[in-house]
């Protein structure tokens, strides 16, 4: 009920708490939002210790980095951009590509290779880094 009575509250709307026997109650930001008085926030955090453990689990730097190699490839192919990604292949090694971005799109990056005058179609799963030259 806390909850709803504060996005009531900031989107500006009049709002006003009642208790069961109709009374206007006063909330705290600070609390709760159970009923039992005197509890500040913060008083449980024990019993949110596995959610978060959970959610901190789930949350993987890798699944940032990804898509902020996704931006980046999005970005260079809108403008058409010379950029050199890193490429890990099949074998563990890495081999750079200089390309001029011209699509992305079903997990590949297309683009012209201007070294071999070929274009190139990449997995963008196997693409390690990208940067503008």
């Amino acid at each position: 009920m806390d909850a709803v009575f504060w996005m009531l509250s900031d989107a500006r709307y009049p709002v006003a708490a009642v208790d069961a026997d109709g009374r206007v109650r006063i909330l705290d930001r600070a609390r709760l939002t159970d009923s039992s008085p005197g509890t500040a926030a913060g008083a449980d955090d024990a019993s949110y210790a596995p959610l978060i453990e959970r959610m901190r689990r789930a949350h993987s730097s890798d699944d940032a980095d990804a898509a902020w190699l996704g931006r980046e490839l999005e970005q260079a192919v809108k403008a058409r951009a010379v950029i050199e990604v890193s490429v890990r292949l099949p074998d563990g090694t890495t081999r750079d590509f200089v390309l001029e971005a011209t699509g992305l799109g079903g997990g590949r990056l297309r683009g012209r290779d201007r070294a071999s005058d070929v274009e190139r179609t990449l997995p963008v799963s196997s693409i390690v880094s990208a940067r503008l030259t």
